[in-house]
């Protein structure tokens, strides 16, 4: 489109290099979300609780910044990277917790002393059932 003597008009539609940078905000979100789900992993919810914290805080930085405009996912992604990280915690606490218990002890020694066995490993789990 042009005006009557041939130039440019002087509106145009969208402004070049205006474009939201929204990727780390976004990955911060998807990251925080897989955290939760798989915190019962150690690294879902540890290794991709802590990228989505720091894709969370790089993500806010570019809204500060006015580089990116999704300042609610990247302060979700934080806070879900956050409750996956101590989901994990928690959950790697409790395991570790229960494994040093007299029963757990007994139950590994007794799969130890199984070598594989099937019906001896099936014995120890009865055991460990009926002894907590």
């Amino acid at each position: 489109m042009s005006t009557v003597d041939g130039s440019a008009p002087a509106t145009t539609y969208g402004t070049p290099g205006t474009t939201m940078r929204n990727g780390p905000g976004t990955a911060a979100l998807v990251l925080g979300i897989v955290a939760v789900v798989l915190s019962w992993t150690v690294v879902g919810g540890i290794v991709l609780g802590i990228l989505a914290v720091v894709f969370g805080f790089v993500g806010r930085g570019r809204v500060k910044r006015g580089e990116a405009d999704n300042r609610r996912g990247a302060n979700a992604g934080v806070i879900t990277g956050i409750v996956g990280i101590v989901l994990a915690g928690g959950l790697i606490a409790l395991g570790v917790s229960v494994l040093n218990s007299p029963a757990g002890k007994t139950l590994q020694q007794c799969l130890k002393n199984a070598n594989g066995n099937k019906a001896a490993v099936s014995q120890c789990d009865a055991q460990y059932a009926s002894s907590r």
